[in-house]
């Protein structure tokens, strides 16, 4: 196998990555910053780690964009529900001043 690609090109499935990643485990990293210190092994973890804070940022994000959302929606309701009850209180008048 050759070292830097998983068995299977980009279809990998788990076992094949887990097999590729404990193949990496005591290979070092050819350049950048952590070059001869930190394995590819190491390397991917990061990149997972690195992954799933970027989502948990997102969901974090998206959950606050909705929260904005429902706080309008609920400015809206309130504000509607409280012209129409206006409404109501005039339709009322207006019928009992025609019935005098």
């Amino acid at each position: 196998m050759a070292v830097g690609q998983p068995k299977g090109g980009g279809n990998a499935t788990l076992s094949t990555m887990s097999v590729w990643i404990m193949d990496n485990l005591n290979q070092k990293a050819q350049s950048g910053i952590a070059a001869g210190v930190v394995t590819k092994a190491n390397l991917i973890q990061t990149d997972l780690t690195n992954a799933i804070t970027a989502t948990e940022s997102l969901n974090d994000s998206q959950k606050t964009n909705l929260q904005s959302q429902l706080y309008t929606f609920q400015q809206f309701y309130q504000s509607a529900g409280a012209m129409l009850q206006t409404l109501m209180q005039i339709t009322q008048q207006f019928s009992q001043n025609m019935n005098h």
